[in-house]
């Protein structure tokens, strides 16, 4: 039963497969060959649609350069223009006036250029040009031919229509005996571009007499640029010709040539195509014959091939983004590591090694916020397209993120690693044009090589470092990884380690360096100096250990307990006034206002005898906001003080514009003043400003007689330094200001002052 159940079905298909089949395949045949004729004849009518199109875009090329000769004949055949070319009369006023203006503005000639006999310019008119211009050397050297033949030289105006012969210079009037320079015009190639140059001997109207013997040329130039294109389309019933590449076939496209048959550029142009509106007719016809079972398998096979494609394309995708860089195209990190990898894996390359360089862009973080994250993308962007060109074929550039990028060269010497230096310096010795900004971009770079025996990680790791040490010494540089260089990375790591802790333990101290009246030499307040001399590393310069801070976020809890410490200790010295350093991150805190306040209610010490000390960065961006928290310490009654001022802009408008009540000048300014009568003047005139606006003046960094009487004769109020004392812990100076006074109590002099002070340090 199974057997015969198979039979029929076989049987009631086979007349489908010898019939149904071949008269559909027969049908299909025949629909696919009226097809096929219908649309080979509509391509040809299309293509020669097009070929009688592109006669008359070059037909419109002919007449353009026609009338430009036509143009240029207004002013070349003219008494008036022999007589103010002619070296005697020459008047370049009346040039610019009838002849270059006229010919810009009225027929749009871009420039144009008047030769004496010996083909010198005495007059050129035109946008960036002038007499020794790099645009008219480009503009003569091009135009040689048309000049020749003005001269008499050969024939390079094959579009041009005279009555002339060929090779005659003059072409006569039609109705009189006078002749007039022939019309000479071709379309030439200037730097790569296209553009009509059309030239005339510079002949008299109607005063033959006026005829020059030197015959001079008159020059003109049109760029052939959009909109002159347009122009032409327009002639020739095509307004949207243009130099638009597109990859529509649909589009006509003309070879646009010089005449002597270079190609100049491709012109677009949507074309009439009567073959396709024939085609656009007829085919529904025909697809009708071919029935909807072939629509729907076209469908089911386009949509199949589609998803096939974008599959294809999401895996391509997929791949690329897996080892490139998003922005920028560029190698990633993981791109990179596996290249690095790759290199010591071949048997040859075993023994090589190679250079790695990590390039960081210094300041970045400025650009973006001043100029925004878009721009901040594009000179990503730049700065990648500019390394890419400039590396050799063997090298590898990647972007690692951020605004880090890293350079892989195989190197066989020394040498191939300062080229490698050499190179980078370069790539940022220009500007970076982007989004209309010219950024002046500087990049910081640390270099690492590596063998097979050390692996990407370790190598990038000491690029990394020596990238560190390029940036912590100046910017803009490059270093070379050295053994120091992570010695000194790991001390850095640990003091950053034990700076946590040594916050959590009250490690660190705050020492106070006593502040004396100029005129009487009486302690008047005291600066608060943090320290921290650490079991593990003995005594950390503040520098370093601030700095670290400031890297790992530990600046607002630092700043707290200075403020802390200080006014606590503040308690100690009733008479003094404590002067406290304010950070700009500090400042720029929400909280800053409660951190000075509150301890200063829960100690008991009024702010009138707490100096808050600002430097000039936070001064810099002279927001509302810094002012506004600035006025609020004043009404609250902390005193205001500027620090080391001398060492940033130094502004006078600081003083004047932001409530300070002390100016400090800084020690490196103080220095030798004693031996430079200019210097004592600069700071002399400081002075003399700070006083008018009532302000005191602290000089820093006093270490010798001589820097004091200086200061002295300059007219600071204030000293402080060396020469009075160092910083103190806290019981020497409150046993200071209990054994000595303050400047309510006692009057020593200033020599007495600075040895009770070192006495007691």
């Amino acid at each position: 039963m199974a057997i015969f159940l198979k039979r029929p079905d076989f049987a009631s298909t086979s007349p489908v497969k010898r019939l149904v089949l071949p008269m559909v395949l027969v049908m299909l045949g025949l629909a696919m060959l009226l097809l096929g004729v219908t649309v080979y004849s509509g391509r040809t009518m299309d293509q020669d649609a097009i070929a009688r199109q592109q006669a008359l875009i070059d037909n419109a090329f002919t007449t353009r350069l026609n009338s430009a000769v036509g143009e240029l004949r207004s002013v070349a055949w003219w008494d008036d223009t022999v007589k103010y070319t002619a070296p005697e009369t020459f008047d370049r006023d009346w040039l610019d006036r009838e002849i270059g203006s006229y010919m810009n503005e009225s027929y749009h000639h871009d420039r144009l250029i008047i030769f004496d006999e010996r083909n010198r310019p005495i007059y050129v008119h035109g946008e960036g040009t002038g007499l020794g211009s790099r645009q008219l050397a480009i503009d003569v050297a091009a135009t040689v031919p048309l000049l020749r033949q003005a001269r008499g030289g050969p024939d390079v105006s094959p579009r041009i229509e005279t009555n002339a012969g060929k090779g005659e210079l003059y072409e006569y009037g039609g109705t009189d005996n006078r002749k007039f320079g022939r019309g000479i015009g071709a379309i030439i190639r200037i730097e790569g571009k296209p553009a009509l140059a059309t030239a005339l001997l510079i002949t008299p109207s109607y005063d033959i007499a006026k005829t020059s013997p030197t015959r001079r040329v008159v020059l003109s130039i049109i760029d052939v640029t959009q909109p002159v294109l347009t122009e032409i389309g327009r002639s020739a019933l095509m307004p949207d010709l243009s130099f638009r590449l597109a990859n529509d076939k649909r589009l006509g496209s003309f070879d646009l040539k010089t005449d002597d048959g270079q190609l100049l550029a491709k012109l677009n142009w949507t074309p009439k195509q009567p073959g396709s509106e024939m085609v656009q007719r007829v085919l529904p016809g025909i697809l009708s014959v071919i029935g909807a079972a072939l629509v729907f398998l076209v469908i089911l096979m386009g949509r199949l091939v589609t998803s096939t494609k974008q599959l294809a394309a999401r895996e391509a995708d997929a791949r690329f983004l897996a080892d490139h860089d998003a922005l920028t195209g560029l190698a990633n990190r993981r791109r990179l590591e596996s290249l690095f990898v790759d290199f010591f894996t071949k048997p040859q390359q075993v023994h090589q090694r190679v250079a790695v360089a990590c390039v960081d862009l210094d300041r970045f973080k400025d650009i973006n916020d001043t100029l925004g994250h878009n721009a901040g993308d594009e000179l990503i962007k730049a700065v990648g397209e500019r390394l890419k060109s400039k590396l050799n074929p063997d090298d590898t550039l990647a972007r690692l993120g951020g605004d880090e990028f890293a350079i892989m060269r195989p190197v066989h010497s020394e040498q191939d690693a300062d080229i490698l230096s050499d190179l980078i310096a370069d790539c940022f010795s220009e500007s970076f044009l982007v989004m209309g900004h010219l950024i002046e971009a500087n990049a910081s770079t640390g270099l690492a090589f590596a063998s097979s025996q050390n692996s990407f990680g370790d190598t990038i790791k000491r690029a990394d470092i020596a990238l560190y040490n390029a940036k912590a010494n100046g910017r803009g540089r490059l270093t070379r990884f050295t053994k120091a260089m992570a010695d000194e990375i790991e001390h850095r790591h640990a003091i950053q380690v034990d700076l946590r802790r040594a916050l959590t333990e009250r490690e660190l101290t705050l020492n106070y360096q006593p502040i004396v009246e100029a005129a009487s030499g009486a302690i008047t307040s005291v600066e608060a100096l943090l320290r921290w001399n650490s079991p593990t590393h003995g005594f950390v310069p503040p520098d370093l250990f601030v700095s670290i801070a400031e890297e790992v976020g530990l600046m607002a809890e630092l700043g707290r307990f200075v403020i802390e410490q200080a006014i606590e200790d503040a308690r100690r010295w009733p008479e003094l006034t404590t002067a406290i350093n304010i950070s700009p991150a500090q400042l720029r805190s929400a909280t800053i206002l409660h951190d000075l306040l509150e301890p200063a209610k829960r100690f008991g010490v009024s702010p009138s005898r707490i100096t808050i000390e600002i430097t000039e960065s936070v001064l810099m961006s002279s927001d509302d906001r810094t002012l506004r928290v600035l006025n609020e310490l004043k009404r609250h009654g902390f005193t205001l003080a500027l620090d080391d001022f001398g060492t940033g802009y130094s502004s006078l408008a600081y003083i004047r514009d932001f409530p300070f009540d002390k100016l400090k000048i800084d020690r490196s300014f103080v220095q030798g003043l004693s031996e430079s009568e200019r210097s004592l003047a600069i700071v002399e005139g400081v002075v003399k400003f700070g006083k008018i606006l009532g302000r005191e003046i602290v000089a820093e960094g006093i270490e010798t007689e001589a820097e004091m009487a200086a200061m002295q004769k300059a007219g600071a109020t204030h000293l402080q330094g060396y020469l009075f004392s160092r910083a103190l812990p806290a019981d020497h100076i409150e046993a200071i200001a209990a054994t000595f006074g303050t400047t309510s109590t006692a009057t020593p002099s200033r020599k007495t002052a600075a040895r009770r002070a070192r006495a007691l340090s």
